[in-house]
């Protein structure tokens, strides 16, 4: 196991799914 590719997989996970969700549900959260 990677450190750096692990840090690079959740790094790019987590902003994958902020984006999806903040583009999924812009007005569920207001």
């Amino acid at each position: 196991a990677d450190l750096t590719q692990l840090t690079n997989f959740l790094d790019g996970t987590l902003s994958h799914i902020r984006s999806s969700d903040s583009s999924s549900t812009p007005s569920s959260t207001t």
